[in-house]
């Protein structure tokens, strides 16, 4: 009985510290800000800070994409600077819908995860839905 009860004391003590070995991966949500400014023409937005840690902040890429029947174009992208920020210049149309997407992110060890995110479609330059 004692060596039943050192073995299971035993095999306890090396699963609890095999444990405390192990990282756990983060899935972190992604969102921003995004609207537009007026001449010159463009879309702007901020990686919010409730998203997680900076690294899921900077450099994401975003693309934005004109709203259409079929296949919707993209117009332009760029990379978020170390506060989230991004801002994307373009000859933008009056009364035309614009949406915004940013792709997901792995980083560090174990591989934490940034989701991706697509925006609401918004009219230019009122920023409406």
């Amino acid at each position: 009985m004692k060596h039943r009860m050192l073995f299971v004391i035993a095999t306890t003590a090396v699963v609890a510290l095999a444990a405390a070995g192990v990282a756990w991966a983060t899935t972190y949500n992604t969102s921003t800000s995004f609207g537009f400014v007026q001449n010159p023409d463009g879309a702007l937005g901020q990686i919010n800070y409730n998203t997680g840690p900076n690294a899921c902040r900077q450099g994401r890429k975003v693309k934005l994409f004109l709203k259409r029947a079929g296949r919707d174009p993209r117009i332009g992208a760029d990379l978020s600077d170390v506060a989230g920020q991004w801002e994307i210049d373009h000859n933008l149309r009056d009364g035309k819908r614009y949406y915004i997407r940013i792709h997901s992110k792995t980083y560090g060890y174990p591989r934490n995860t940034c989701e991706a995110y697509r925006s609401q479609a918004l009219k230019f330059p009122t920023g409406t839905p």
